[in-house]
């Protein structure tokens, strides 16, 4: 906390002095290149301070995945678990090493100048390159490594901090689909499994059918509650994480556009273009898979053989089916709904906001 702070801050005095000193000035172009890295590094304050403010939810909410996690392997259900959960590792995966491929593209650009400099010296020293255009108030052409260096460990601790954050949620998303799946399509496909012998000698309820048919209605239960607590603790910080990468996404497809000129220049902001915009894919891809899964528990239960089962036990599937036809969705502060349906929406409003912002350039 107080190594990221620490770089925010001094971060955002230079980027506040330029963010004036374009405004003053009149130059819109000065305010886009301000615009996404404002958006970028307000993104990550927000990420780290929902997760401070809503520590004592979060420690509750690992207290009940704990012990959800040792019925699950009490009962021998935690194969169920471990292989849901293991898409959103591998997700989490995919996801640190683009965003730190981007990462490491991006911040590796600017030494182009210097390292050819060293490699063929030529008459003309070759412009360098900052990471940012930032207001130091000193020349940053005179201190232009230190200025790199500390632009540098800035931008690493803010991507690690929003790599930190959404690698934990995909985990603990992909664990609740986890107790969805593992609720439908393994303890009801097993509770209404039914015999012959049953049927005729009317044991159904005698046996152990009775206890899976609580352990299903508990799971289902414990799925819907888990669900609660994250979208409760998520809504607000997904509504300003959304509402900063539009105009982020925005501003940077005008500067690539303004900077096609020049390549080395184009090429760095189209790296954070995309950075931005996979960021907002992985903040919405996790709301359409929890959708889904809690959505199949109800196409679970007309799967199995609910008709062979007594009438009481009909009853008590027909209260999950009926909650389970309504799917688990996230919510950006209810205004918007967490899924790649939306993702696509707002993209196509991003572009929509990058044709005015050109129009009103010209």
């Amino acid at each position: 906390m107080t190594v990221f702070v620490s770089c925010a801050i001094s971060v955002l005095i230079p980027l506040l002095l330029q963010f004036a000193k374009s405004i003053r000035e009149k130059n819109l172009d000065g305010v886009m290149e301000c615009i996404p890295i404002m958006a970028t590094l307000f993104v990550s304050v927000i990420k780290l301070l929902n997760h401070n403010i809503k520590r004592k939810e979060f420690e509750n909410f690992f207290d009940r995945m704990s012990e959800q996690w040792e019925i699950s392997e009490l009962n021998g259900e935690i194969h169920v678990l471990n292989e849901i959960i293991e898409q959103g590792s591998k997700m989490g995966t995919l996801y640190r090493i683009s965003l730190w491929v981007f990462m490491i593209i991006f911040l590796s650009t600017p030494l182009a100048a210097p390292a050819l400099d060293l490699i063929s010296r030529s008459n003309e020293s070759r412009t360098k390159m900052q990471l940012f255009k930032l207001n130091y108030i000193v020349d940053t052409e005179d201190y232009f490594y230190i200025v790199y260096i500390h632009l540098t460990c800035c931008s690493l601790a803010t991507v690690l901090v929003i790599i930190a954050m959404d690698s934990l949620y995909m985990v603990i998303f992909h664990y609740i689909c986890g107790v969805f799946v593992l609720c439908g399509w393994y303890q009801i496909k097993k509770a209404t499994e039914i015999s012959k012998s049953d049927i005729e000698g009317g044991t159904f309820e005698n046996s152990n059918k009775k206890d899976l048919f609580r352990r299903c209605v508990m799971t289902h239960y414990e799925a819907i509650k888990f669900y609660d607590y994250m979208n409760d603790s998520t809504r607000t910080s997904y509504l300003f994480q959304v509402g900063l990468n539009m105009p982020g996404i925005t501003s940077t497809a005008v500067q690539a556009v303004m900077n096609f000129d020049r390549p080395e220049e184009a090429f760095r902001i189209i790296m954070f273009l995309l950075g931005q915009q996979f960021h907002l894919y992985t903040l919405s891809l996790p709301g359409q898979v929890l959708m889904d899964r809690s959505f199949e528990l109800s196409n679970d239960i007309y799967c199995s053989k609910w008709h062979e089962i007594p009438v009481k036990f009909q009853k008590v599937l027909h209260i999950m089916l009926t909650r389970s036809s309504k799917p688990c969705r996230l919510s950006a502060g209810g205004l918007y709904e967490m899924n790649i349906e939306n993702f696509g929406t707002i993209f196509k409003t991003c572009m929509s906001y990058f044709t005015i912002l050109l129009s009103l350039r010209e």
